[in-house]
């Protein structure tokens, strides 16, 4: 959260984490899974500010879940929105929003959260209320 909150507040978004102690502990590729947080945030706070907002705010949301065992991160923003056209091919590879973007990061956090036995969705694509979200399981043994 640390380097999110760099790019956002030199953007001037405000970036909220609501994560509750007590969660359990995630296994895998660190630098993998921080990318896929980077990422969505990252995406979140290119949205808002290409939208010109003034009040930019992006709600970082951490839980577990019983059933399946597994901890839900969501990545909610008060930005432009996401396309219905657009929001059915976005963890497509060169897909793309942004004008001057690859189209490769939402297929690229797709296949490490798959790798992790997790997997990544579009909960909300409504302008002001866009939210990504995230789950991984907390028992990979059942995997094997």
């Amino acid at each position: 959260m640390t380097l999110a909150h760099a790019d956002a507040s030199a953007r001037h978004v405000r970036v909220d984490l609501d994560a509750p102690g007590g969660l359990p502990d995630l296994y895998g590729d660190r630098v993998q899974l921080e990318q896929v947080v980077l990422n969505l945030v990252h995406n979140a706070v290119d949205a808002i500010a290409a939208a010109g907002r003034s009040d930019g705010h992006i709600h970082v949301v951490a839980r577990r879940h019983a059933a399946p065992p597994r901890v839900e991160i969501g990545v909610l923003d008060n930005g432009p929105g996401i396309e219905g056209e657009l929001a059915d091919r976005l963890f497509d590879p060169l897909t793309t929003a942004k004008q001057d973007g690859l189209g490769l990061g939402l297929s690229i956090c797709a296949s490490i959260l798959e790798a992790h036995g997790g997997r990544v969705w579009l909960h909300s694509g409504e302008p002001g209320a866009t939210e990504f979200r995230f789950s991984l399981p907390l028992d990979r043994s059942k995997e094997r």
